[in-house]
C-alpha cells in the first residue's frame, strides 16, 4: 500500500538520523573517556596509539558506514524490497565497530540486540532472520578480534563465559523479536480487517438497500465534486433525472410491495445499460438520477431511450397496464451549483410529464428526443 510505503520511508529516514546521532554520541564519549582515563592515569598505551585505536579509526569507520549507507539509499529504488535493510545494516555495522573497539567490556557484546529490535519496525520476519545472521557473523568477528587483540588482558578468564552469555542473550532477543513481529502482524491484520469492514459499512450506508444503487446523500456529494471539478477545468457534464409515471396510483391500487417490484425492475435495467463510466443513483422514492460526461452525451441519450423503451415493454403479473418513465436532462453551465443543475434536470423531467409523459427532454430549450 502507498500509505505503508510512506510510513516506511519516514522511519528509514528516522533510523538514518538515529545512526548519525549514535555515531556523534560515540565520538563525544570517546573524547570524554580519553580525558577521564588520562586524568586518573589508566591509559597504558602511548597517546597517539590510544587515539588511533579508540577514537580516530573507529570514528572514520563510522563516518564511512554513514556515508556509504546514505549513498546507497539515494541510488536505490524506493520500491526495492531491500531498501529497508540499509539503515538496519548500518546500525549493525556501527555496533560491530563499538564491540570490536571495546570488546573487553561484556556489555558491548550485547549491542547486536539493537539491530534485531529495529527490524520490528518493518514487521518482516525474513529481515529479522537475515539481520540475525549478519549480527551473528559480526559477533564471531568481534570475539575473534578480542581473542587476538594486543589489548587483551593476559588472564582473560571470562572469555568463554562472555561468548556463552552473549550468544544466549542474542538468541533470546531473536526469539523475542519474532514473537513481537507475529504480534504486530496479528494486530495489523485486525486493524486491516476492521478497516475493510468500515469501508464495507460505509459503502452499504452510501447505497440504497432496496436497489443497490447509490443513495440521495452520496449522489449529491458526488454531484458537488463534479461541479467543483467542472469549475476548475471548465469541462461540463450532464445530469439525467428519471421518474416513474403515475407511480402513486400503482402503490395505491396494488400496494407498496408491488411498487417495489417496479422500482427494482427499473434499477436492474439501469445497471444493465449504465456502467461505472456513469454514476447512477436512486435519488428518492420513484426518482432516479444519472451523471455522465458530455463527451458521451449522444451515447448517453441513446442508452436512456433504449432504457425507457425496454422499461415500457416490461410485463407485470399483477397488472395489465404499461408502466412508463419520464426523463429530463440538463448540461452543467459555468457558475451553476449542484442544486441548480439538478433542479434544471428535474425541471426538464417535469416538462416531459406535462407534455404527455413517457419521453425525454433537454433542459436548455426543452428539446424533445422522443414522444
Amino acid at each position: 500500500m502507498k500509505e505503508f510505503e510512506q510510513i516506511y520511508e519516514r522511519w528509514r529516514k528516522k533510523l538514518l538520523h538515529t545512526n548519525t546521532l549514535l555515531a556523534m554520541l560515540l565520538f563525544l564519549v570517546e573524547v570524554f573517556m580519553f580525558f577521564l582515563l588520562g586524568w586518573i592515569d589508566l591509559i597504558e598505551q602511548p597517546t597517539l596509539e590510544y587515539l588511533l585505536s579508540f577514537l580516530i579509526i573507529p570514528t572514520i569507520i563510522n563516518i564511512f558506514i554513514l556515508y556509504s549507507g546514505n549513498v546507497i539509499m539515494k541510488h536505490m529504488r524506493s520500491d526495492s524490497k531491500y531498501i529497508n535493510y540499509i539503515p538496519i545494516l548500518q546500525l549493525a555495522t556501527i555496533c560491530m565497530t563499538i564491540a570490536c573497539t571495546h570488546n573487553i567490556f561484556s556489555v558491548t557484546l550485547s549491542l547486536f540486540c539493537f539491530p534485531l529490535f529495529a527490524t520490528i519496525l518493518f514487521s518482516d520476519k525474513r529481515m529479522t532472520r537475515i539481520i540475525g545472521i549478519v549480527c551473528f557473523v559480526y559477533m564471531i568477528i568481534t570475539f575473534s578480534v578480542r581473542r587476538f587483540s594486543v589489548y587483551r588482558p593476559k588472564n582473560d578468564k571470562y572469555f568463554m563465559a562472555d561468548i556463552i552469555v552473549t550468544t544466549a542473550i542474542f538468541c533470546a532477543t531473536f526469539i523475542l523479536c519474532n514473537v513481537l513481529i507475529r504480534f504486530v502482524e496479528e494486530k495489523t491484520n485486525m486493524i486491516h480487517q476492521g478497516y475493510l469492514k468500515q469501508i464495507e459499512m460505509k459503502e452499504l450506508l452510501n447505497r440504497d438497500q432496496k436497489t443497490g444503487l447509490y443513495g440521495h446523500t452520496f449522489f449529491m456529494n458526488t454531484l458537488e465534486r463534479m461541479v467543483e471539478l467542472a469549475n476548475n477545468t471548465l469541462k461540463t457534464f450532464a445530469v439525467a433525472v428519471i421518474d416513474i409515471d403515475d407511480f402513486k396510483k400503482v402503490n395505491d391500487v396494488y400496494g407498496h410491495l408491488k411498487g417495489d417490484q417496479i422500482i427494482i425492475t427499473l434499477s436492474n435495467l439501469m445497471k444493465k445499460y449504465f456502467n461505472e463510466d456513469q454514476f447512477i443513483a436512486r435519488y428518492g422514492g420513484e426518482e432516479f438520477a444519472i451523471i455522465f460526461s458530455t463527451n458521451e452525451l449522444s451515447h448517453g441519450i441513446e442508452l436512456l431511450e433504449k432504457h425507457r423503451t425496454e422499461f415500457e415493454a416490461q410485463n407485470y403479473n399483477f397488472m395489465k397496464e404499461k408502466i412508463t418513465i419520464s426523463i429530463g436532462i440538463a448540461l452543467w453551465q459555468p457558475g451553476w451549483t449542484a442544486e441548480q443543475i439538478f433542479e434544471a434536470a428535474d425541471s426538464a423531467m417535469y416538462t416531459s410529464k406535462l407534455n404527455g409523459k413517457n419521453r425525454t427532454k433537454m433542459y436548455e430549450n426543452c428539446l424533445e428526443f422522443s414522444s
